[in-house]
């Protein structure tokens, strides 16, 4: 049972059954319960439709946009039940839609407003749990949502809405003043009655708002702390995991480059491995030692500018043991790095074969030379 939905949606109840009997001189006759059970069924109503159609309108949705699908769900469902509240007023009785039901409507609207923005980060925060057990989408978001715009329709939104509340409220306010016989004695009561009720709707508003700030703010802090952990991870040189991305705004954008360039440094350390064995396996057709001839000192070695190249040298000795002849052969392939690692190791194996072969050097070479041309 999602429970924070649930408290939304009983919220709205209660606060639009105050809020009602405080902006419209005409729901005073019901009192706070029955104008509640008035917009108890519609909430009600509007609840177990978004039970019956969330689940198969997240499944149709990527990740990243569900917490886009819960906001205008939310948002839809109480703007619904908002004016199937100003209907039930106007059939069971008979107030006008411009004189009560408008005003419960826009109370349960701006409820709505805060209930479905709030939900959605839940929405987002459930997303962000479930990416960091596994369950994550590493698709870049198809479109993108400036945070600044969603900052700028969301403050606008409030800042409107709260202006309304309040001035119907004033308007009431002074509606009821005007029908009081206002003495010195009884001002003092009139004027705190008016400045608890508007102390009432600015607080409720203000606990919605604060509420708000700080369900966004934990949204923020898990979606910097993602981000932060794999990149904390990747200076270490760990490249095993990648970042969820789970809006659609600047931070979805920036864990899909993330991501792109560790898939870049997961294809540049592959390279680097490959380079690494080509350069173990080059050195290893190097000799290790100089062949011990009396009377003559041997010595070589070879140092690439990269990690593999095109220069060698070889000692190249008689299959007979006592013949007492050795070559030493010296090579370089034009070029630097693996293309000519390959070909040195070509040329190596062509001369060594062709060394085996009976004839003068010159003919073993010249076959070396035929061979490696043809290839």
């Amino acid at each position: 049972m999602p429970m924070r939905a649930v408290t939304y949606y009983l919220t709205a109840v209660i606060a639009g059954a105050i809020y009602g009997g405080q902006v419209c001189p005409l729901l005073d006759s019901l009192g706070v319960w029955e104008l509640g059970l008035v917009l108890f069924f519609p909430l009600g109503g509007a609840f177990a439709l978004r039970v019956l159609i969330e689940g198969p309108l997240m499944k149709q949705r990527p990740p990243s946009r569900h917490a886009f699908v819960q906001f205008s769900l939310d948002l839809a469902l109480f703007s619904g039940a908002a004016l199937a509240a100003a209907a039930l007023l106007r059939l069971l009785y008979g107030f006008g839609f411009f004189q009560s039901g408008l005003k419960v409507a826009l109370g349960l609207f701006t409820v709505g407003l805060f209930a479905a923005l709030d939900l959605s980060l839940e929405r987002e925060r459930k997303i962000i749990g479930k990416a960091q057990h596994g369950q994550a989408s590493f698709t870049p978001p198809r479109c993108l949502v400036p945070i600044a715009r969603k900052f700028i329709l969301v403050t606008i939104s409030i800042v409107i809405l709260a202006t309304a509340i309040i001035l119907l409220v004033l308007i009431r306010d002074l509606h009821w003043l005007s029908e009081q016989v206002l003495t010195p004695a009884s001002f003092d009561v009139l004027g705190r009655s008016v400045l608890i009720e508007i102390l009432f709707v600015m607080g409720f508003l203000l606990v919605m708002v604060v509420n708000l700030a700080f369900s966004y703010a934990t949204n923020l802090r898990l979606l910097f702390g993602n981000e932060t952990d794999i990149l904390e991870r990747v200076s270490r040189g760990d490249l095993s995991r990648r970042v969820p991305v789970v809006t659609c705004d600047e931070m979805g954008v920036i864990a899909a480059h993330t991501n792109a360039m560790i898939s870049a440094l997961r294809v540049g350390r592959r390279m680097s491995d490959g380079l690494r064995i080509a350069k173990e396996v080059q050195q290893n057709l190097l000799p290790e030692h100089a062949p011990v001839i009396p009377g003559l000192e041997l010595a070589g070695t070879a140092r690439f500018s990269d990690e593999t190249g095109g220069d060698f040298y070889d000692y190249i000795g008689c299959d007979d043991e006592v013949c007492g002849r050795i070559a030493v052969a010296v090579g370089d392939v034009s070029g630097h790095g693996i293309g000519a690692a390959l070909l040195m190791a070509a040329g190596r194996a062509l001369v060594r074969q062709s060394a085996a072969s009976p004839g003068s050097p010159a003919l073993n070479i010249t076959a070396a030379n035929h061979h490696l041309a043809r290839d």
